[in-house]
């Protein structure tokens, strides 16, 4: 494999059973990575993660896991589109229902009942989710479609929330580098 990134640009590099050539080549940094990309993975995991002995590399232009997350909120939050559809189903779902717990318990059960997980990924879809009007009209959408359109229904009801990005596997150290193949998963936080 060949990497290449400016030298303005903060890039980080990090090589797991791959040999690597580092080189400087004017305004640009270029590795060379070498190795073979075959093994069995541990645990039953997946194969190209931190508990895998496969050889592997990541990279990575951000600082840390905190910058990562920021990074994902930037991407998402602009999409929690709250629509006159989305007020009717938040209003009709919690109607009569006083207790915060019991109002954000009905509008997971109605996302869990009404939307289908569906995972289709192009593009920057693996992670970044589709607005909720989206979600909404195709009634189907991944964990972060899902997650949004909560936190939309949510907010509308005054419940504060937050995206969790998590790994299901049985991996228990983030990677080396803050990159989001750290996480396949992404559900509801809500701190109260």
């Amino acid at each position: 494999w060949r990497v290449t990134a400016a030298k303005s640009v903060p890039f980080e590099l990090k090589s797991h059973g791959l040999a690597v050539v580092r080189e400087d080549k004017g305004d640009k940094i270029e590795w060379r990575l070498e190795g073979r990309a075959l093994g069995r993975p541990i645990d039953n995991g997946a194969i190209n993660t931190r508990t895998s002995n496969i050889g592997r590399f990541t990279a990575s232009t951000l600082s840390s896991m905190q910058e990562l997350g920021r990074s994902y909120a930037a991407s998402a939050t602009p999409k929690m589109l709250m629509t006159q559809d989305l007020t009717k189903i938040a209003d009709e779902v919690t109607s009569g229902i006083t207790d915060r717990k019991d109002k954000a318990r009905v509008l997971y059960d109605w996302v869990r009942k009404n939307i289908r997980y569906v995972a289709v990924y192009l593009g920057v879809g693996g992670f970044v989710p589709h607005d909720t009007t989206w979600t909404l009209k195709n009634r189907y959408g991944d964990c972060k479609d899902q997650v949004l359109l909560l936190q939309t229904l949510l907010a509308h009801k005054g419940i504060r929330s937050q995206t969790a990005l998590i790994n299901t596997l049985a991996e228990y150290e983030f990677d080396d580098l803050p990159v989001a193949g750290s996480f396949n998963h992404a559900i509801t936080y809500l701190p109260e």
